[in-house]
């Protein structure tokens, strides 16, 4: 018998003690606990973004949320299905029919290998494209001593081109490496069962070459865009602007124009005019010398001073200018005295009006 013959026999004698090994034990139900953790982790960004008034990233998050809470219920309908029609576990296959399916798959499938001493079979798929979106070929890893576990197998980007905002997810169905099975997964876990490796790496490669928005991990315009520094949304190149002062990419929705210099910065370069509300860049920017309120250029006026503090100084002015001065209270004492009827230094002062109604009296 040939090397590669018996390294193919070993790993078969393996593959059906395991299956033997599996077909005592009862299927465990895996319920959706990652979807899970990643709606929890969504539904308090949402709310920090909510409480701090970001409303460019709010849309974002939401999606994300909504999506997230979607596949959980997809997985969960899954689990109540395989309860509902749970049928008896395939009989284990012989020997010769595991040899067989090994000898069978590097005619299937390019880059083929056998790791005895870690237990796996290898197989690269071809180039995965996806609404023209080169992902490259991957590697399925199949640890067979792992079989009927929840993981027993990797995806692995050969030649990774992964989402602009994550680099851990090499394909809209593949983060870390684990394949988002979808409907699928009953599929390939009887096909595992059974010892048909050939239809499992099938299964697999079809699901890598199909995209389903619903149920992605991200969609394929996280690819194709450039991602918003401020509220995360992927634009095209053509629709993609950038902050004149920290050169941060933007979405035009997330674009400002500075009032006074009409720079078109990013929300972190600016700040509000306490008056008209209006975006200031820093430079621009103008505080005023009694309040410290930000303002523009425009809202500040030549005492340095905001709309509210210079009306509150100009009522302040108002109230001074119609108190008496002291040369018109010395002035209508004067006329008092030289009529004879000089009122006492504190009536003249308290009351000037009374004085001067007192000296026409007499005359």
């Amino acid at each position: 018998m040939e090397p590669n013959q018996k390294r193919l026999l070993r790993a078969a004698e393996s593959i059906r003690s395991r299956l033997l090994r599996l077909s005592s034990i009862s299927d465990e139900i895996y319920l959706p606990e990652e979807h899970w953790n990643e709606c929890q982790t969504l539904a308090r960004q949402l709310q920090f973004a909510e409480t701090r008034g970001w409303d460019y990233c709010q849309p974002v998050v939401r999606d994300r949320f909504e999506r997230c809470i979607l596949g959980c219920l997809e997985r969960l309908q899954r689990v109540t299905q395989e309860l509902s029609t749970r049928r008896d576990k395939p009989a284990p296959p012989t020997l010769g029919t595991i040899y067989g399916e090994l000898h069978a798959l590097p005619t299937e499938f390019d880059g083929f290998s056998v790791d005895l001493e870690h237990g796996a079979i290898s197989v690269t798929t071809e180039r995965v494209i996806l609404e023209d979106v080169d992902l490259g070929p991957f590697e399925i890893r199949l640890h067979w001593k792992r079989i009927g576990e929840h993981r027993s197998y990797n995806v692995v980007a050969l030649e990774p081109n992964p989402a602009a905002q994550s680099s851990d997810t090499a394909h809209p169905h593949v983060r870390s490496e684990q394949l988002c099975e979808g409907d699928g997964q009953e599929a390939i876990r009887r096909a595992l069962l059974s010892g048909r490796l050939s239809d499992f790496f099938q299964i697999v490669t079809q699901i890598l070459n199909t995209y389903n928005g619903g149920s992605a991990y991200a969609s394929l315009s996280e690819w194709e865009g450039i991602a918003c520094d401020d509220c995360g949304q992927f634009v095209s190149e053509d629709d993609r602007s950038f902050c004149e002062r920290c050169e941060r990419d933007l979405c035009l929705d997330c674009l400002d124009a500075c009032e006074s210099c009409e720079s078109r910065l990013c929300h972190g370069c600016t700040e509000q005019c306490q008056c008209c509300k209006t975006r200031v860049c820093r430079r621009c920017r103008q505080v005023c010398d009694q309040c410290e309120n930000v303002c523009c250029a425009n809202c500040l006026s030549e005492n340095g001073l905001c709309e509210n503090c210079q009306e509150q100084a100009d009522e302040t002015n108002l109230d001074e200018d119609e108190q008496p001065t002291n040369e018109a209270t010395e002035a209508l004492t004067a006329s008092a005295r030289d009529a004879g009827t000089a009122p006492q230094p504190d009536s003249a002062a308290v009351y000037p009006d009374r004085l001067g109604q007192a000296a026409l009296s007499q005359r």
